[in-house]
This record gives C-alpha cells, structure tokens and sequence, in this order.
C-alpha cells in the first residue's frame, strides 16, 4: 500500500529555477562615486568607485583613463593618465579585487583622511602611467581644460597596451563600446570639450547642439580653497535609477572619501553650461524632466534612475537594471509555462493511477477522492491506494 504524496512533483519545483534565476543574476559593475581635485592650498586628490554587488568585485577587467585637454592645442585631447588595473603587481590584492562597497583611489594626501578598514589603492600602484608626484597633481583644480576620467571594462589587452601616455583621442582611441562611466569636468572653466562630448559619448545630447556648447561639471573657485571650506564632486543621484555618463548628477559637497556622499547637505549642482546658460529650475535627477525640456532625444541609451543615493549602498547602472528586468519576464514566462505543464502531467499520471488501482471514475467518487473521502475498511484520516 503506498499513501498519496501532498507534496509537489519535481518538475513542478523545476519550474521555478528560471525565476529564481532571473532574481539572482546580477552583473556586478563600478560606477565614479566622487571626485576630490587638488588645489593649490590643499595638496589632497582621489577618486572614488563604488561597485553594484556585496561580493568580490575582479578589478583586472577595468581601465580609468583620464583624458585631458591639450593646453594651447584648441580641440586636441590627449591621454593625461592611466590606471590598467590588470597591470597592477599581483602582490597589490587591494587594487586587483574590491571586497568593499567603496574603493578609494588616491595620492599620499588622501592616507591621513582615512582609517585602516578603508579598501586603498595607491596611484603608485598603476606605477608611471599615473604617478603621484608632489607639487604635480593628476586632478588639478587649476587646469583651464576640460577633462573626461573615464572607466573602460573589457577593454583588450593590446588595447591597453597601445594607449600610451599622449596618445590622441580619435575615434578608433575611445573606444567607446567599452565605456562604463564619463565624468565629464573641468578644474576651472576651461574649454576643449567638444572633442570629448563627441567622440567619447555623443549620445549625451542634452542642451543645445550648436559647435562648442555642452554641459559639463567644473570647480570654479579658482583653487582659493582650504582644508575647511574644500569640496569635491559628488554623485547625488540614484545610481539605480540614473546610471552613469550623466553631469547633472554631480554636486559639490563636502568630501567623504570611504564614506556616503554628503548630498543631503543644502549643496548646489556642480554644473556648467558651457556657452550657454541652463534655466531649466527642476531636479537634476529627473532624466525624463530634462529631456522632455529640451525636447531631445535620450542622452542615455538606457533606462535611467535616481533622485536620492542609496542608503543601502546598493549601485545597479542603467543596463543591469533593463537586462534583469528582461531576464525576470523570461525567467516568469518559462516558470509559468513549466509549471501548467507540470500540473497536466500531474493530473493525467494521478487518473491513470487510480485507474490502474480499480478507483472507480464516476463523478461523485472523483469528488469523493478530492475531498479526501475514506475507502472502506481503511484507517479514519488517510486516503490509501494500492501499491
């Protein structure tokens, strides 16, 4: 005699794992979370990651490039710095895998504003491609050019390899497919940033269209700063939401390296339209506003999100967001489709082994069945077939 199992089929359970699947799959990517400039009264410069994941990020897949406006050279850019991590000595684990939310990247200035459980990765470390020398800064608040640090995952190794210090920006040297994040700044309102818009991210379209006009986020307090008044350029949006490449999202605040962003501090937008003047008075963070203002079309190709950082410290770029929401109406449309399967399955095996076992079919004994009904002779509470 064997009693009829209340749980459910396998093949059932089955058809769950693609919903689950679809949850839990998650690439896990960077973003530029803060910016300090040097200036020349506060010898003090970094550069801030944060990553989307709570595990161990690989860092050897990335590049940051800082692309710099050539001085006296009008729309010529060069290459400033590098930071290969895959170059990085195997010895240095704190700049080859990132085991916390933030990384802070940064000089010998940054080391006393930071305490020993802070993941640290020395300019040094990437050794002359960026090096750290005294009295030169790499993110000078100073410069009258405008600049793009960006960061590059899968870029190939020859690639990387063949963008040496000076190299020219061109469209074959951008490489733009590979491109994570664009902070787009200037250190003192400089110009040259029409090369970069155009080469390194011409969908972001946001503003007017005209030669030598664009957005961009600049520092314009002329490097007349001190160790209590300093600031730095700071995500304030939700990175969820917004993802990178997006200027308006920068505000100066008061920096906070291995720390949140200090965006809830009555601090203004570090922007500047460039040529132009921005008179659109709503939240920066509302991509769908701006864009609806200037009629133009998405400066991002992908679904934006942001108005407030994540307390949870949780970073999802905008491309992460619109592949788990594919995987996810996927993952739900095969589950449900197992998942009928499954019951028919479930109902034809079950006729066929009552069938088998001389079970009547009449309905009131299929109702009977259902309602758990006893057969004669057998113990009160059970419903017994025979084996």
């Amino acid at each position: 005699m064997g009693h009829l199992s209340t749980d459910l089929p396998y093949f059932l359970l089955a058809g769950l794992l693609p919903f689950c699947w679809a949850i839990s799959t998650q690439e896990c990517s960077l973003v530029i979370n803060e910016i300090q400039l040097e200036s020349l009264n506060v010898k003090v410069e970094f550069i801030e990651l944060r990553k989307n994941c709570s595990g161990p990020l690989d860092l050897l897949p990335y590049t940051m490039l800082l692309w710099h406006g050539a001085a006296g050279q009008k729309g010529v850019t060069k290459l400033d710095h590098k930071a290969a991590f895959s170059k990085v000595d195997a010895s240095n684990a704190t700049c080859r895998t990132m085991n916390d939310t933030l990384l802070v990247l940064g000089g010998h200035g940054v080391m006393p504003l930071l305490d020993n459980t802070t993941q640290f990765c020395h300019f040094d470390s990437f050794g002359n491609e960026w090096k750290a020398e005294v009295n030169k800064p790499t993110l000078d608040k100073t410069a009258k050019t405008t600049n793009a640090l960006t960061l590059y995952k899968n870029l190939d190794s020859a690639v990387v390899e063949k963008l040496t210090l000076n190299t020219s920006l061109t469209d074959e040297t951008a490489n733009r497919n590979n491109i994570v994040d664009i902070v787009f700044f200037s250190g003192s309102k400089g110009g040259g940033g029409e090369t970069i818009k155009s080469l390194l991210f011409p969908e972001y379209q946001v503003g007017p269209t005209e030669k030598n006009i664009y957005y961009r986020i600049a520092d314009n307090d002329k490097g007349n700063v001190t160790a209590e008044n300093r600031r730095s350029f700071s995500y304030c949006c939700n990175q969820s939401s917004v993802g990178g490449k997006w200027p308006m999202a920068f505000k100066y605040t008061k920096p906070s390296p291995a720390a949140e962003n200090n965006c809830s501090d009555p601090a203004e937008y570090a922007f500047d339209a460039h040529g132009t003047t921005f008179g659109l008075n709503t939240d920066r963070c509302d991509v769908q506003a701006i864009e609806n203002y200037f009629t133009k079309p998405p400066p991002i190709s992908t679904p934006l999100t942001t108005t407030v950082p994540s307390t949870t410290g949780k970073v999802v770029p905008a491309a992460d967001t619109e592949r788990r929401v594919r995987d996810i109406g996927l993952g739900v449309g095969i589950s449900l489709a197992l998942i009928i399967f499954g019951l028919v399955a479930y109902v034809i095996i079950l006729r066929q082994r009552l069938k088998y076992n001389g079970v009547p079919e009449s309905g009131m004994d299929r109702a009977c069945m259902r309602m758990s009904c006893l057969q004669s002779g057998e113990e009160e509470g059970r419903l017994v077939i025979d084996a």
